[in-house]
């Protein structure tokens, strides 16, 4: 699991989550990108989680990423490489 958050966070996605865990975050203030871009992944079988306000605070919006142990690390690289394209 350990591997996986590494090759996560070596992707250079700016994030509000602790270095350590398997949940990270990605702020996208634009509720509608959000929604666009969490769509967009599901219908690539990505399994991401949009968290709006006044789940968060207003313009901190963001996109919750669950790291699993059987995630790929070719995985996880295209799923930031997507999350860069659509940010």
């Amino acid at each position: 699991m350990k591997d996986n958050i590494r090759v996560f966070r070596q992707q250079g996605l700016v994030t509000p989550s602790a270095a350590d865990s398997p949940v990270q975050a990605v702020i996208i203030p634009d509720i509608e990108r959000l929604k666009s871009l969490q769509k967009h992944l599901a219908d690539l079988g990505f399994l991401t989680y949009a968290v709006y306000s006044p789940s968060v605070k207003e313009g901190t919006e963001r996109l919750r990423i669950c790291l699993h142990s059987f995630n790929t690390e070719a995985e996880i690289i295209r799923l930031c490489e997507i999350i860069r394209e659509s940010a």
